[in-house]
């Protein structure tokens, strides 16, 4: 019986820089402009607390819910927290054929995986200006 080989994050990770240096060569020409386009963005998993790596994420939608109901009293004010991930995507784009995405990562601010905000956009920021230049 054969058996699948087993995918790295690294394997991933190295195809989508892979596509998005293509993207760059493709879309890169005098009078064209090139976009990097940076997305951070949250996945909300409110009603899960076992799953790996979870932390804390700013809530839209329990922000929503929390929205005063005519009749009803006013509950304190302030963000609402649930558990989820914290993503980072990067999309190269130009004017011609659609968007390649370069580079995505989830990380977490808890447990032995634990990052922030910061050390994740400075990694990225150098990745791409060692691969990309200016």
């Amino acid at each position: 019986m054969l058996k699948s080989p087993r995918w790295q994050a690294t394997t991933l990770i190295d195809y989508l820089w892979e596509k998005g240096e293509e993207a760059v060569q493709r879309l890169t020409h005098p009078q064209d402009d090139l976009y990097v386009i940076w997305d951070e963005s949250v996945i909300e998993k409110p009603e899960s607390l076992k799953a790996e790596r979870l932390g804390p994420v700013r809530s839209s939608k329990a922000r929503r819910w929390l929205r005063i109901k005519p009749g009803y009293y006013t509950p304190p004010r302030g963000p609402a927290f649930v558990p989820g991930w914290n993503w980072l995507q990067l999309l190269v784009a130009g004017p011609r054929g659609p968007a390649t995405l370069a580079h995505l990562r989830g990380w977490t601010t808890r447990g032995a995986a634990a990052s922030d905000k910061r050390t994740e956009e400075a990694q990225v920021l150098d990745q791409v200006a060692r691969r990309w230049g200016r």
